[in-house]
């Protein structure tokens, strides 16, 4: 996930709207039950299986900012769906720390303001990709900031140059 899931709940707080897309991998499940088989209580941070059983907080990994839940073996083991659900000894549910704001990025990635952003950063990022495949800027050599600007000012004029060569009649 990277660090775009923090990033997308500090553009929310800012009142800005998130057009980053999100990666999800919660439907990568191997033929078992997702994470939409499961109620998550936001009071309780905690989820709820089908069988209604509770899946409590059980670990915090800070590095990536995950959530584990799970209930244990002696609730999972005895329960008739467990081969539908699981081939482990229990089932853990994981729960990213910024889900509130990956939901929020999801629920607008079908709306037209979205598809404009997409458009229009989709021109930018070709011209990006352009100057590294074509132009051979795959890094900068200046150091410091003022060099990184000359370089890269440098490299889009070469670029527009080109592009301009391309319109001009022979």
């Amino acid at each position: 996930m990277g660090h775009t899931a923090p990033a997308r709940s500090w553009l929310l707080k800012c009142e800005v709207t998130p057009h980053v897309p999100v990666l999800d991998r919660q439907h990568q499940t191997k033929g078992k039950y997702d994470l939409s088989h499961f109620q998550y209580d936001s009071e309780r941070d905690s989820y709820t299986c089908l069988e209604g059983h509770e899946m409590p907080l059980r670990r915090i990994r800070k590095e990536g900012r995950i959530k584990s839940y799970f209930a244990g073996k002696d609730t999972c083991g005895t329960s008739p769906i467990k081969k539908a659900c699981t081939d482990a000894p229990f089932q853990t549910v994981t729960r990213h720390m910024d889900e509130e704001a990956r939901q929020t990025v999801r629920e607008l990635r079908d709306t037209a303001s979205c598809d404009e952003s997409r458009r229009r950063r989709k021109k930018v990022e070709m011209l990006f990709a352009h100057l590294k495949r074509h132009l051979g800027v795959k890094r900068l050599r200046l150091r410091g900031l003022k060099g990184a600007n000359e370089e890269f000012l440098l490299a889009a004029t070469a670029q527009n140059l080109k592009r301009l060569a391309k319109m001009v009649p022979c």
